[in-house]
């Protein structure tokens, strides 16, 4: 079975980073499948867990706010270090027995980067 990524993005005061880390423990708890976390941010974030992938979030449509910061995520070259992932707003409520589409065998034969809560999605 392939990884499969999920990442979020975190910027602002109107989450705190025990958020990512409520999301992360609740993907562990109720995903069966392999995976890890990654989270986007707009500062360094010292109390999350360690076993979060910490990457640092481009200052475009800064002003903008709200789901403008997200669109690079769209760019193939900015995700370079990602290509294949799922989206996932901190805020998000993860459920027992959370869909398994994710972790499909035939999942890494998509070109596509998949979104939950974003505004559209990418396709190669």
């Amino acid at each position: 079975m392939k990884k499969v990524n999920f990442l979020t993005f975190f910027w602002g005061n109107k989450y705190t980073e025990e958020h990512v880390n409520i999301l992360y423990r609740a993907l562990k708890e109720y995903c069966d499948f392999w995976f890890e976390f990654h989270v986007l941010a707009d500062r360094p974030l010292s109390k999350i867990d360690k076993k979060i992938h910490q990457y640092e979030l481009w200052h475009d449509y800064e002003m903008e706010g709200r789901c403008w910061r997200r669109l690079r995520a769209f760019n193939k070259e900015t995700m370079s270090f990602l290509p294949h992932y799922f989206a996932l707003d901190v805020d998000v409520l993860i459920m027992p027995k959370f869909p398994k589409p994710f972790a499909e065998a035939r999942i890494h034969t998509i070109r596509r980067i998949h979104t939950l809560g974003l505004c559209g999605k990418w396709e190669n």
